[in-house]
């Protein structure tokens, strides 16, 4: 991913218009999060 998508979410979190969103986690993961293969917990 484009290093500006983190970047535009960091901005965003510092904004005003996140002024009110509180206790959640913003995944700037390009939707991989939602695919059904996708393994949520990886062996290494």
């Amino acid at each position: 991913m484009d290093p500006q998508v983190i970047a535009d979410t960091a901005l965003y979190l510092n904004s005003e218009l996140a002024a009110v969103v509180t206790g959640v986690t913003i995944p700037v993961d390009a939707g991989h999060m939602v695919l059904p293969s996708f393994n949520h917990a990886p062996v290494t």
